[in-house]
C-alpha cells in the first residue's frame, strides 16, 4: 500500500485518577492542556507517561480513550466523535479530498495574534 493512501491509525489518550497521592508536576508537553486536570486527575498523550504515573501509584484508576485533534481548528474530540472524525479523514484521504470540519462551529485558526490584533485596532494615520 502506498503512503499516499495509508489509512489513519487511531490515536489514544489516557485519563489517570490517583486515589491517595497527588499527581507530581509534569512538563506541559506530557499532559493535554485543553483537558480538565486537577491534583489527582490528569489526561496524558503518551503511554510511557501513563506507565510512569502508574508506577508511582499502582492502584490508580486509568482509562484509554480514542482522541483526535481537528486539523482545522485544533479542537480535541474524544470517544465516538474521535472515531467518526478518523473515519471521515480516511474517506477523504482515499478520495484525495481535504478533511471536512469537525463540526458546524469549526473555524480554521486564522493566525490572528495579539500583535496582529493590535495592528488592526491601532488608529490609522491620516493620508496626506
Amino acid at each position: 500500500m502506498s503512503k499516499e493512501y495509508a489509512l489513519t491509525a487511531p490515536y489514544y489518550v489516557y485519563r489517570i485518577a490517583f486515589r491517595s497521592l497527588d499527581i507530581p508536576k509534569l512538563r506541559a508537553s506530557h499532559w493535554i492542556p485543553s483537558f480538565p486536570h486537577n491534583a489527582r486527575e490528569i489526561w496524558v498523550k503518551q503511554r510511557q507517561i501513563r506507565d510512569l504515573l502508574l508506577a508511582i501509584e499502582p492502584g490508580a484508576q486509568w482509562e484509554k480513550h480514542e482522541a483526535r485533534m481537528c486539523p482545522q481548528c485544533h479542537r480535541w474530540v474524544v470517544g465516538i466523535q474521535a472515531q467518526m472524525m478518523r473515519e471521515r479523514e480516511q474517506r477523504a484521504r482515499l478520495k484525495g479530498e481535504a478533511s471536512s470540519p469537525c463540526s458546524d462551529y469549526c473555524e480554521a485558526r486564522s493566525g490572528l495574534t495579539l500583535k496582529n490584533l493590535r495592528r488592526l485596532l491601532a488608529p490609522k494615520a491620516p493620508e496626506s
